[in-house]
């Protein structure tokens, strides 16, 4: 997915969103590049991929709904 954030004129909260999808995609290049030097067997691959996009997927949801950033609930 491409995402586009301006640089001016845009929220705190698109901001954050913005940073957690940059920092997701990133998590899961680690996890392609460790799948590809043979670090990671298949199954590994996608569950670290599957654990990595839910909880990615809640932070999101939670500046989305959220926008000063309160850290995480156990």
């Amino acid at each position: 997915a491409t995402f586009t954030v301006a640089l001016d004129g845009g929220t705190l909260a698109e901001a954050r969103v913005a940073h957690l999808v940059v920092a997701l995609n990133a998590e899961i290049a680690a996890h392609e590049a460790a799948y590809a030097g043979g670090r990671l067997p298949d199954a590994a691959f996608r569950d670290a991929v599957r654990v990595v996009r839910a909880r990615y997927g809640a932070l999101i949801r939670r500046a989305v709904n959220d926008p000063v950033g309160s850290p995480p609930r156990s």
